[in-house]
């Protein structure tokens, strides 16, 4: 692990924990993670090569690595989750809500200014965009390398598929290439892996559930091919809320599902996160957590990340539609996890609406 310089004009600035540094976690499961930042309000990519030691140290070191480039301000306004990491292939993918997209080839060894012919900018055809549409989460497959953007408009959300994302060229317009999930209203949320897609939306067609007919906010896990009706967990026992965002342990094959309570109005005795079994899809629509995590101060989670293969997840929280620099960070997250949130310093101060995690980082 690499030791980090606090710059002097920076110390003193607080730390906040919650809990202490767990001791009984093998180090083997979170060693040689990187977390990427990006930051909208200076286009810059903050690099740390060690989550443990940025998660252990007693004050917030300097990045690893501050990554430039002109480029980077084309995607300023970033997506809310709006950023990814296909780990097999070593590229980073930044998305704009309006459908600008940044690919980083080489991320690991990139060092200061980013070489330009490591750098490609495409664009999802703007005309073909929905009503009054963001972009939000990306989530890059790295075993197929295609690259899924979730889009919500005024009275749809769908997601783009960006097939071959690895090869797209400098400059090019990306064709529409969909995947809908009938009636599905307010979905900002989408992680893939290995074929597998999974989604979050607010609401959509109703299911019927014993006797009871049931709408409202709901998980699915679908293909490249579609989703199937039956492939969705929603009711009263899920403790599902609106404005969802989504992060998957490929190593424990768990879904995590982030919520915004205030944005939602949900109850402020509903955990913001909770953890479902992948194969649980198909068992049955309303299904309880495997565990949840948080506590009610935590009710403005939009964006959250886990390594995959590392036992890291990270989320970002925000009041308003603008971001800031403060994360939380779970080690090992389990039901009871500790976790740590923390503030990264910056003059301007530091936005951040999307984050990566490297599980294979050396």
């Amino acid at each position: 692990m690499k030791p980090f310089r606090f710059l002097n004009i920076l110390v003193g600035l607080s730390l906040s924990f919650t809990g202490c540094i767990r001791d009984d976690i093998p180090s083997a499961q979170t060693l040689q993670t990187a977390l990427y930042l990006f930051d909208s309000a200076s286009n810059q990519i903050l690099s740390y090569s060690n989550l443990s030691s940025l998660y252990a140290a007693d004050r917030i070191s300097d990045p690893s690595k501050i990554l430039t480039n002109v480029s980077l301000s084309q995607v300023s306004n970033l997506a809310w989750g709006g950023m990814t990491l296909d780990n097999q292939l070593d590229q980073l993918f930044l998305v704009s809500e309006s459908g600008t997209i940044i690919r980083i080839d080489r991320i690991r060894e990139q060092i200061g200014s980013i070489n330009s012919v490591d750098l490609a900018l495409f664009t999802l055809d703007p005309s073909q965009r929905l009503q009054n549409s963001k972009f939000s989460q990306a989530s890059i497959d790295p075993i197929t390398h295609t690259l899924y953007i979730a889009e919500n408009g005024d009275n749809l959300c769908r997601l783009w598929i960006i097939t071959n994302a690895n090869l797209r060229l400098h400059n090019e317009t990306v064709a529409m290439n969909t995947l809908q999930v009938t009636n599905d209203t307010g979905g900002r949320s989408v992680v893939a892996n290995n074929g597998s897609i999974f989604t979050h939306s607010d609401s959509g067609s109703s299911v019927l559930i014993g006797t009871d007919t049931v709408i409202g906010p709901r998980i699915r896990k679908g293909s490249p091919s579609g989703f199937q009706n039956t492939n969705q967990i929603i009711g009263s026992l899920t403790q599902l809320g609106t404005h969802g965002t989504l992060a998957l342990d490929t190593a424990n094959n768990i879904l995590f599902v982030g919520l915004h309570l205030q944005d939602g109005n949900q109850i402020s005795s509903r955990p913001p996160i909770l953890a479902f079994d992948t194969g649980s899809f198909g068992l049955g629509f309303n299904q309880t957590p495997k565990f949840t995590l948080g506590d009610s101060l935590q009710r403005q989670i939009r964006v959250l990340s886990h390594a995959g293969n590392k036992a890291w997840l990270v989320a970002l929280s925000s009041a308003s539609s603008v971001g800031n620099n403060t994360l939380t960070i779970w080690m090992t997250p389990q039901s009871g996890s500790i976790f740590k949130t923390l503030s990264i310093p910056g003059t301007p101060s530091r936005i951040f609406k999307g984050l990566a995690l490297d599980g294979n980082a050396n």
